[in-house]
């Protein structure tokens, strides 16, 4: 019986661990015991109890180099934000769909929030919750913008096109395949759209979509302007596109990968130029050249035929840059299956596919519509009259929303005192 449990052993060894696992237990075995048959009887069970020991040691090993990564990843995290006499004034930027869309598909659907009168809160109280910690980061924000996607359904929640996932915008006229496999918007999400205006607006936070305009396009152009004024930037979403406008005074404060820690308040960690050059071992500007031949599955973009994540970094690595790749690409041939892959880039093919999703994963920062022209001093945050902060505290008793309206009650007072 032993021969089988050793068997499966190495087997679960070798699924969680990988086999690298198993064959430090039998070097560690052979090293300790001679060739005998004796030895030879025994050494199925040895094995076990060796590769035992160095799964064991193993998972200590994952465990350290997981507190190691944590410690670079906060030492490399942004300390501009926590530097108040570099930047007078703040502002965030909430990505709201992916933050909702992260919700909706996070909560099942018999542990969603319900109030008193029925009505599903669990975006609304998700998305408020995270808003007011970051209400609280210091140093305090000064200005704030909650960004959405334009989509189908009107604000009010009437449907306008359809309960359709996104709005047409240009890149649909540059490759219809654009999002082309993104489901329609649930909706749920389309109920809640209107209680998170109504919920923003009575807290005195500025919330806008503009249409046939992505969210991630006036993010960009508002952080654009705002770095031109001065102002640190942080953009709160879990969306990797936004890497590409990491620069000096802008860093990203998105939700932890698994195993990952969340040193911000809200459960956010802070990632900056810096962090993304030791992830990647590229800079940020290199991030949309990279996408440009890998593709982005999430947005239907194909990229370059043949080449993927893993080999993008090292082709922009090698080049410098896209155009310099397209330019001479036998530079190829410095990464694996170089010689096939010179050839795809030297294609008209692979040369259009390249520069094609180079645009189509470009974040447009300077997008020329009144509502993201608006002067950002509208973006500032200030206490409501009392009138304001009564209406907004019995929508939060409305929504069942008692932990948030004492830490929001909690932020206008502080806002007072400063001001």
């Amino acid at each position: 019986m032993a021969i089988p449990a050793a068997i499966l052993f190495c087997l679960r060894a070798i699924s969680v661990g990988g086999a690298e696992i198993v064959k430090h237990a039998w070097l560690r075995y052979l090293h300790t015991s001679s060739l005998s048959n004796k030895v030879l009887v025994g050494a199925v069970p040895d094995c076990a109890s060796i590769c035992r020991h160095s799964l064991l040691s193993w998972h200590q090993a994952r465990r350290n180099h997981s507190i190691v990564v944590d410690a670079q990843t906060q030492q490399a995290a942004s300390a501009v934000y926590d530097n108040p006499q570099e930047f007078k004034d703040r502002l965030i930027l909430v990505d709201a769909m992916s933050m909702v869309f992260r919700t909706h598909y996070a909560v099942k659907e018999d542990s969603r929030l319900r109030n008193q009168m029925g009505e599903d809160t669990t975006i609304v109280h998700s998305l408020v919750t995270q808003i007011i910690s970051l209400l609280h980061l210091q140093p305090r924000p000064t200005h704030v913008a909650v960004v959405f996607d334009s989509i189908g359904g009107r604000r009010d929640g009437a449907k306008g096109h359809g309960n359709a996932a996104h709005v047409m915008n240009f890149r649909h006229e540059l490759f219809p395949g654009y999002k082309a496999q993104r489901r329609e918007v649930p909706q749920q999400i389309i109920d809640a759209r209107p209680r998170l205006y109504e919920v923003l607006e009575a807290m005195g936070i500025t919330a806008m979509d503009v249409t046939g305009v992505e969210a991630d396009d006036v993010i960009g152009t508002l952080a654009s302007r705002a770095l031109q004024q001065d102002m640190a930037v942080v953009i709160v979403s879990p969306d990797k596109d936004f890497c590409q406008l990491l620069q000096p005074g802008l860093q990203i404060l998105r939700p932890p990968k698994k195993d990952e820690r969340a040193f911000v308040p809200g459960r956010f960690v802070s990632y900056n130029e810096g962090a993304f050059l030791q992830e990647t071992g590229l800079q940020p500007h290199q991030w949309v050249d990279m996408m440009a031949l890998a593709g982005d599955t999430a947005d239907n973009i194909p990229g370059v035929n043949k080449i993927g994540v893993k080999t993008a970094p090292k082709l922009i690595a090698a080049a410098g840059s896209l155009d310099a790749l397209l330019a001479n690409p036998e530079v190829a041939e410095t990464v694996p299956r170089g010689k096939s892959l010179s050839k795809i880039l030297a294609s008209p093919e692979g040369r259009n596919a390249a520069n094609l999703a180079r645009i189509l994963v470009t974040i447009q920062t300077d997008c020329d519509y009144p509502p993201v022209r608006a002067p950002l001093s509208e973006l500032k945050l200030i206490a409501p009259p009392d009138a304001q902060k009564k209406k907004a505290l019995a929508l939060f008793q409305e929504l069942d929303l008692t932990t948030s309206a004492r830490s929001l009650q909690r932020f206008w007072n502080a806002l007072e005192l400063e001001n």
